[in-house]
C-alpha cells in the first residue's frame, strides 16, 4: 500500500475521533455536574447537593500523536487544511521555519518511540438519586472507543520506512504493544457517606463491538531493502488479533453490532471532605472484555521465506493485506480462540480547596496502570484547575501537563443544564502544529430536590420541594 495514502488516512481517522480530552475536567469537578461526577471517582456523587441528577447525554473526544503533525491547523479548520496538505516525504526536505507555506504534514524529526492516543466517549442517559441522606444509587450507559500505544518503535517512523524503500536498511523493532476497542457499558452506581468519608463503586457490564491488538515481545532485527524483507533465522514472538465483523460485512453499526465480546468492569473510590477541603482517590476501569465471536489471531513463528514487498503497494483493503500476510509469512491463523482486551485502567487522585465565596482551586493526577496484557492505555495527566462555581454558572481554567511533558491550557463553562469546554482550547481555535485536540459537551435536566434544603424544610412544610437555582 502507498505509504503516503496510509498516512493521510491515519490523519483522517484521528479527525473522525474528535467528535466532541484527556479527562474532560469541566465535566467532572463541579459539584453540580450530576452523573458526570462519578467519572473520576464514584464516591464523588456524595458531593451533589441534589436528591436526583438526570443526564440526557454528554460527549467527550480526545486525540494526540507525536508520530507527525499538521502545520499549521486548528480543530475548526482541520478538514480543509488536511485536504490541502502537502506531505513532506523525507527529513532532509523539511523546510526552514521561515520558508514554510502551510499546510504541511511533517513527521517526527526527533526519533525515539512514538505515542498514539485517541478516545471517544458518549455517556447517557443516566440517573443518580438518593435513597437515604447518606446513600446514592444510579444507572448509566456509555459508548466508548479507544486506540492507544505509547511505544510505537522508532523504526516504524514515516521517514525511517520511506528511506528504506530506496536503500538497504536494518529494521530494528523494540518490544511494543498496541490495542484498540469499541465497546458499550451498562453501569450501576452506589455511594455511601460516613461522616467526612464517602465510598463509591461503579459496576459495569461490558459489551464488546470490535477489538484489535498487536504485541511484539522480543527485539526484532530484520534486513529490509526497497524490494525484499528477509526474516529468515530471526526469532519472532509476535502476534496480532482482531474481530472481523466489520471486515466481513463492510459496514459497522455502533449501536447494534455488539455481540463480539462481553466482560465486567469496576471503578472504586473514596473521598474525604471537611472545612472547605476535598480529597479523593480512585482506581478506574478495572476489568476487560473477552472477545469470543468473529475473532482472528495471527501468530508468527520461525520464518523460512524472503518476502517480496512490492505487491503490498497495490493492496486496497485490510482483508487483502491479511491474506497477503498469510501467503508471504509462516504464520498460524487461529479463528477459534478468544482474546481479551483490558480497559484503560488508571489511578486517579483529586483535591479541591475552597478559596473564598464561589472560588475554588482543584488538582487532579491520573496515571495509567497496566495489569492485564493487551490493555488499552490511559493518558497520564497532572492538572491544576481554578474555577468559579455556582448553581447556574460555573467556569473552569484547567492547566494540564499531558504525559508529564506537554503543558496545555483549557477552558470550560456550565450554563445551567449545558456544559461545553476543552482541556486544550488553543488547538480548537488557534492555528499551530496540530497533533491532536479535545472538546466535550454535556446536556442534563435540572436536578430536582435540593438535599440540604429538603431535609430542613420539606418535613415542616409537608412538601417535597423543588431545588431552585440561584447565585
Amino acid at each position: 500500500m502507498d505509504l503516503k495514502r496510509i498516512v493521510i488516512c491515519c490523519f483522517a481517522l484521528l479527525q473522525a475521533y474528535l467528535l466532541s480530552g484527556q479527562e474532560s475536567l469541566g465535566l467532572t469537578l463541579d459539584k453540580y455536574s450530576g452523573v458526570n461526577l462519578i467519572d473520576l471517582n464514584p464516591a464523588a456523587s456524595s458531593r451533589s447537593p441534589y436528591n436526583s441528577d438526570v443526564l440526557l447525554g454528554s460527549a467527550h473526544g480526545f486525540g494526540f500523536t507525536d508520530y507527525g503533525h499538521l502545520k499549521t491547523a486548528s480543530l475548526l479548520n482541520l478538514q480543509g487544511r488536511l485536504a490541502d496538505a502537502f506531505v513532506i516525504e523525507a527529513q532532509s526536505t523539511i523546510p526552514d521555519p521561515a520558508e514554510i507555506t502551510p499546510p504541511l504534514i511533517i513527521f517526527d524529526e526527533d526519533g525515539g518511540d512514538k505515542k498514539l492516543s485517541s478516545h471517544l466517549e458518549i455517556i447517557g442517559p443516566g440517573v443518580i438519586f438518593s435513597i437515604h441522606p447518606t446513600i446514592k444509587i444510579g444507572l448509566f450507559t456509555k459508548a466508548k472507543a479507544n486506540i492507544s500505544s505509547f511505544s510505537v518503535p522508532e523504526a516504524l517512523g514515516f521517514y525511517e520506512l520511506n528511506e528504506a524503500r530506496f536503500a538497504d536498511f536494518q529494521l530494528d523493532l523494540e518490544p511494543a504493544k498496541m490495542s484498540a476497542m469499541y465497546w458499550h457499558e451498562i453501569g450501576l452506581h452506589a455511594s455511601k457517606q460516613l461522616g467526612s468519608l464517602s465510598f463509591g463503586v461503579n459496576v459495569k457490564y461490558l459489551l464488546g463491538g470490535e477489538g484489535a491488538f498487536i504485541e511484539n515481545n522480543e527485539f526484532i532485527s530484520v534486513p529490509f531493502d526497497s524490494m525484499e524483507l528477509n526474516p529468515i533465522g530471526v526469532p519472532l514472538d509476535l502476534q496480532f488479533g482482531l474481530t472481523n465483523s466489520t471486515l466481513n460485512t463492510g459496514s459497522f453499526n455502533p449501536f447494534s453490532d455488539m455481540d463480539s465480546g462481553v466482560g465486567l468492569g469496576f471503578d472504586i473510590g473514596v473521598t474525604y471532605e471537611s472545612e472547605g477541603l476535598y480529597l479523593g482517590a480512585s482506581i478506574l476501569d478495572i476489568g476487560r472484555v473477552s472477545f469470543t465471536q468473529s475473532t482472528e489471531i495471527y501468530r508468527f513463528g520461525d520464518q523460512s521465506n524472503i518476502v517480496d514487498i512490492t505487491p503490498y503497494d497495490a493492496l486496497t483493503s485490510t482483508r487483502e493485506f491479511l491474506d497477503r500476510i498469510v501467503n508471504d509469512f509462516d504464520v498460524q491463523v487461529d479463528n477459534a480462540s478468544a482474546f481479551k482486551i483490558g480497559l484503560p485502567m488508571a489511578l486517579s487522585l483529586q483535591g479541591d480547596l475552597h478559596i473564598q465565596d464561589n472560588y475554588f482551586v482543584s488538582a487532579t493526577l491520573t496515571n495509567r496502570l497496566k495489569v492485564f496484557p493487551n490493555s488499552l492505555s490511559r493518558d497520564n495527566t497532572l492538572s491544576i484547575i481554578p474555577r468559579y462555581e455556582s448553581k447556574w454558572i460555573s467556569a473552569f481554567l484547567p492547566i494540564t501537563v499531558y504525559e508529564y511533558s506537554r503543558v496545555r491550557v483549557g477552558a470550560a463553562a456550565r450554563f445551567g443544564f449545558l456544559t461545553i469546554g476543552s482541556d486544550h482550547i488553543l488547538s480548537v481555535f488557534t492555528n499551530s502544529d496540530f497533533r491532536g485536540s479535545d472538546i466535550y459537551l454535556r446536556l442534563a435536566l435540572f436536578p430536582f430536590g435540593n438535599q440540604s434544603e429538603r431535609s430542613l424544610k420539606g418535613k415542616s412544610k409537608g412538601k417535597s420541594g423543588l431545588g431552585c437555582y440561584d447565585f
